[in-house]
């Protein structure tokens, strides 16, 4: 692949022996060496769809070697590239659980919720279920409640029959606004 390479320096060629190249290095388990390929390669594609994909791919090896940082930069190139790709965005709203972030995680729901659009009720439920985890996990956190709220309104708009959310906003409207006197 290197004397191949060497030789298509910047054609369409280059970009197939670059991808068959991070291919090869993520099968063995060189998962450094597949970023850097495609490193490489990102900087060649020019159109947008490949490039989102490649960006996205990157976001997934890093996220498997635990870099959430970098993995949550590419995902946003992926979009920066497509706009309608939601895969970007779902990964990127996963890896902000993952992290404990669920303010930013509820931030990338609402760019899902207009990426998706309307129309899609599987789509659209699942995402209702994923604002419902950010308000369940925003709800301890007094600062957040209005970001809470707002996750709840959008979910009970998309899925109106799920009894979690009146369960959540009366837990959110029970929960203590004043310090008790003692």
């Amino acid at each position: 692949l290197t004397r191949a390479e060497e030789r298509a320096q910047g054609t369409a060629l280059d970009r197939r022996i670059l991808t068959s190249r991070a291919a090869l290095h993520e099968s063995a388990g060189h998962i450094e060496a597949a970023l850097s390929t495609l490193n490489r390669l990102v900087k060649l594609v020019d159109e947008a769809g490949e490039r989102a994909a490649t960006l996205e791919k990157m976001g997934d090896l890093a996220r498997s070697l635990g870099q959430h940082q970098p993995a949550l930069i590419h995902y946003q190139g992926s979009f920066r590239a497509d706009r309608g790709r939601t895969t970007a965005t779902k990964k990127a709203v996963a890896v902000y659980f993952e992290l404990g972030r669920e303010e930013q995680a509820k931030q990338i729901l609402d760019v899902l919720q207009t990426q998706i659009g309307d129309g899609d009720a599987a789509a659209e439920r699942e995402l209702a279920e994923q604002y419902l985890k950010a308000a369940e996990a925003l709800l301890v956190k007094p600062q957040a409640h209005g970001v809470v709220k707002d996750a709840l309104d959008r979910a009970a708009r998309l899925a109106p029959d799920v009894a979690r959310t009146k369960t959540l906003r009366a837990e959110l409207e029970a929960f203590p606004t004043a310090w008790k006197d003692h």
